[in-house]
């Protein structure tokens, strides 16, 4: 399926549509997929910390270890994974780096755990691998500072990768990106919000800052949502919040949270940042992943020393068409994601392991009734998405200006 995409964030302007003023409730993205051959199916994937780990990796290089990216490439760690990013039409991913040539802050109580990603190679690769857009909300997008964020704009800018949940304000920064599905009776749009739930160490940014991660707070996600449901009252409302210990299961704030972002209307919450799965609730209908984990994260990792279980979650949304709307399932596919067990190349889960991440699950998810399934990928997890509404289809104006080029095959 192409991907046309209209921006705000982009250079230039769409072949037919016209530009709108920027405005409180303009998204940060309106996506239009247009359908494919084989009918007007959405596949969209979501996808847990992302990290190339330049820092990690040349910290193994003054230890005289392996630094996996200059001896085997950017890519070689999708290898066992580039299957399923490859039939994905479109791919969300959290980008818990900044991107950026700065030096990073001296002296820092967490400089052993700091990112810098390079700006020339990392965005190329995210690209080459059919990651279309990154949520830049996370406790580690300000390891360089604000300038290193501004960088990180520009950079994913420049390879034409679209980001959300930060930007030059606090408006920006909260704006959701919005994907449009034309096709059946009416189209399917998605509302997906970003946001980082600060750790209670985290440094606090003063008004004045500038440029800011989002922070997801309910009531501002009501609000915009109340504005977007007036135009769109078909819209599936898609939660994807970076939270969470680290290494741990699911907090009593993420459960707060969690509720405080069901309450405000949001359908779907698929959670990441404590880079292993955690518990999967039902309620109300609506599903709350709490912790999809890693996808791609080469750095060493602490799963063993925090006794946490090695395993990620991929999180494959598909809808299809029906008379009557739209039919939504979601596919959580379990990944090792340990690199001390993978030497640096996540992989599916073996028919043993799934069998321990199932079991898993459902003794920590309190009887939601989660099914399983089979494709050519493996075996999954399957969550029925409660559909949106039923309404009369609409024309639709993105509140948008520029474009920004398709999904890239991978080179």
């Amino acid at each position: 399926m192409d991907v046309t995409a209209l921006s705000s964030d982009s250079r230039s302007d769409p072949p037919s549509a016209t530009p709108a003023a920027a405005s409180g409730d303009q998204p940060a993205a309106v996506l239009l997929p247009r359908p494919r051959r084989t009918g007007p199916r959405l596949d969209l994937l979501f996808l847990g910390d992302i990290d190339f780990g330049e820092t990690y990796q040349a910290v193994r290089a003054d230890k005289g270890e392996e630094n996996v990216l200059t001896s085997r490439g950017y890519d070689d760690a999708l290898a066992n994974l580039r299957g399923l990013v490859s039939v994905a039409d479109f791919a969300i991913a959290n980008l818990e780096t900044p991107v950026t040539g700065l030096a990073m802050p001296e002296n820092s109580a967490e400089a052993h755990y700091q990112h810098r990603a390079d700006p020339a190679l990392a965005p190329l690769h995210l690209a080459r691998n059919r990651v279309s857009a990154v949520s830049i909300a996370n406790n580690h997008v300000l390891d360089c500072g604000i300038a290193g964020l501004e960088d990180t704009l520009r950079s994913l800018d420049a390879e034409g990768i679209h980001r959300f949940g930060a930007g030059r304000n606090a408006d920006e920064a909260g704006r959701p990106l919005i994907l449009e599905l034309g096709g059946g009776t009416r189209p399917l749009r998605l509302a997906v919000f970003t946001g980082y739930a600060a750790r209670p160490d985290s440094p606090a940014l003063e008004p004045g800052d500038g440029v800011r991660p989002s922070s997801l707070d309910p009531a501002d996600v009501a609000a915009r949502l109340a504005t977007l449901r007036a135009k769109y009252p078909d819209l599936l409302a898609v939660a994807f919040p970076h939270w969470g210990p680290n290494y741990g299961w699911r907090s009593v704030r993420q459960r707060e949270l969690a509720k405080g972002l069901l309450d405000a209307g949001i359908d779907l919450i698929l959670g990441h940042g404590a880079h292993c799965l955690q518990e999967i609730h039902r309620r109300s209908g609506r599903w709350v992943v709490y912790g999809l984990g890693n996808f791609v994260f080469n750095s060493p990792g602490r799963y063993r020393r925090m006794k946490s279980p090695p395993f990620s979650l991929a999180a494959r949304l598909v809808a299809r068409p029906r008379p009557d709307g739209w039919l939504v399932t979601l596919r959580l596919y379990p990944i090792v994601s340990d690199n001390r067990i993978t030497d640096y190349r996540p992989r599916f889960t073996t028919e043993d392991e799934f069998d321990q991440v199932r079991e898993m699950l459902v003794a920590r998810s309190r009887g939601a009734p989660i099914g399983e399934g089979r494709d050519r990928h493996g075996r999954y997890l399957k969550l029925r998405v409660q559909r949106p509404p039923k309404a009369d289809a609409g024309a639709v104006t993105p509140e948008a200006v520029g474009t920004a080029r398709p999904n890239a095959a991978p080179a």
